[in-house]
């Protein structure tokens, strides 16, 4: 009783081994009207991802309600798939079940049990999770609707005034997937898998940009039981492994009708085609143009052997290449540029390092070691965590003071420390495999853009972005064998 006593104490004063007074204003954003209180502030800066502990009171409604729900599925369903399908939820429920036979407290109090209920019963605020970073954005319900119809209204939507347009739209899908098997084109599984029945409208929702001003929404339409997702996933799964790699790459109703959605499965492969097809241009460049072009999907990384002003020429001819897509540019600061989670510095022996770059929208929180997950997740965590230090940081003076800021972190989080020492041994371990990967891949990579300069020359780092991206440039001066040898950890 002495041990619940103090764990429910440890619970009621916030998450196990995290200091939310000092965390709460990079963890929340409220830009409501509405005031929170102290517990409900407590119970968000667990975040948004955080599980709460299930359990089981009333085993025979439990099941009586599976089976209920269960039976909803037979019509849509093959007879052996539904048979499957009840099968395993027989198996989770009675592992649940059992589960919850030996689970005495909750991992949250009852103070937060009531806090959660009560910001989910408020119908005049929007609880978001943000663009950026594991934070929370909480806006006024007019506000969030009002920002998401200015985006409606513009010129990448349009309004249908037909109700039956979802309708029309699947029924001509199944009509041409029926086509595509009656001519042998596709056999009856791939059929089956594609053909779209009791499909629902997609869902568009906007997530608040905390990292600026007047938090603007990112569009985002979620396509997930539509009628056309099942078919995007398949095209999206044979262009990737159909398409040619291209040598610079890194690893009410409303119907859009410019640009692909965010959510759409096939929209990052689209982007990347297009990215593709842009860059074929830069070969009628004679002059002006990159040592080193870099890109993952659509941020790139550029090294140049030209003065800023030629750089800034460069940038103006590659921003005409298509009335749609703008590219943004930003030159380095201190010696030193930031690429995805990368920064890149130049040292005072004229060397490239590299070490983990954190945006300002970071806030340290990662899944909570006292939340409802499986643990082999958390330790998965840690052990990934420790293999993106040894990826990108070039020295072991540097990997030495990212792993002591990763147990802090840990810590804070509320992981044990034995547990965050198995998971720093086991990602050494992994990451020797890794990086040796990691090597033979980047170096191929360059050795497809580098030219041979002398060891004087003044090369010029670039990181640019298409669309309204971030972007970053710099100024470095390195050897192309150099650069090899100091990012064969990082870019990949």
């Amino acid at each position: 009783m002495e041990l619940h006593k103090d764990k429910l104490e440890r619970l009621n004063g916030g998450p196990i081994g995290q200091n939310y007074e000092e965390m709460k204003h990079k963890l929340i954003h409220n830009m409501s009207s509405y005031t929170l209180s102290e517990v409900e502030e407590r119970l968000l800066c667990r975040g948004w991802e955080f599980c709460i502990e299930n359990k089981v009171k009333n085993f025979l409604d439990f099941e009586a309600d599976l089976e209920l729900n269960a039976m909803k599925l037979q019509p849509h369903c093959h007879s052996s798939v539904f048979r499957l399908v009840c099968q395993q939820i027989q198996n989770a429920s009675q592992q649940l079940m059992r589960a919850s036979k030996h689970k005495k407290i909750n991992n949250l109090s009852d103070e937060e049990l009531v806090a959660l209920k009560s910001l989910k019963s408020n119908k005049n605020i929007v609880i978001c999770k943000a663009d950026k970073g594991n934070s929370i954005v909480i806006l006024d319900r007019e506000v969030y609707i009002k920002k998401a119809e200015d985006i409606l209204k513009g010129e990448q939507f349009q309004q249908l005034d037909n109700d039956k347009f979802h309708q029309e739209r699947e029924d001509e899908l199944n009509k041409y997937i029926s086509s595509l098997h009656k001519d042998k084109i596709i056999d009856s599984k791939l059929r089956y898998q594609l053909k779209s029945t009791c499909s629902s409208i997609s869902v568009f929702y906007g997530l608040p940009k905390a990292h600026k001003a007047g938090y603007p929404l990112r569009p985002i339409i979620s396509t997930i039981g539509s009628y056309q997702y099942e078919l995007s996933k398949y095209l999206a799964k044979a262009i990737r492994t159909a398409r040619p790699q291209a040598p610079s790459y890194i690893k009410d109703s409303f119907e859009q009708v410019d640009g692909v959605a965010m959510g759409n499965p096939l929209a990052p492969i689209i982007a990347d085609l297009w990215m593709q097809k842009m860059e074929d241009k830069l070969n009628r460049f004679r002059k002006n143009r990159p040592t080193v072009w870099l890109r993952y999907v659509d941020d790139i990384f550029c090294l140049f052997t030209i003065p800023e002003t030629q750089i800034k020429d460069f940038h103006s001819r590659i921003n005409k290449w298509h009335d749609k897509l703008s590219f943004t540019i930003e030159l380095e600061s201190n010696n030193s540029i930031s690429f995805l989670d990368v920064l890149v510095t130049q040292d005072e022996e004229d060397k490239l390092t590299t070490s983990l770059y954190r945006k300002p929208t970071h806030t340290g929180l990662y899944m909570l070691w006292d939340s409802s997950q499986n643990r082999r997740y958390k330790l998965g965590l840690t052990r990934t965590l420790v293999i993106r230090i040894y990826r990108i940081c070039s020295k072991e003076s540097i990997i030495t003071k990212e792993l002591n800021l990763l147990r802090k972190t840990l810590a804070d989080n509320g992981y044990p420390p034995h547990i965050v020492r198995r998971g720093i041994v086991e990602g050494e371990l992994c990451s020797h495999k890794v990086i040796e990967m990691i090597s033979i891949s980047l170096t191929h990579l360059i050795d497809t853009f580098t030219t041979p300069t002398t060891p004087t020359e003044r090369k010029s780092t670039t990181s640019t972005t298409p669309t309204k991206q971030k972007s970053t440039t710099s100024t470095t001066s390195t050897k192309p064998t150099s650069l090899i040898s100091q990012l064969s950890r990082t870019i990949v």
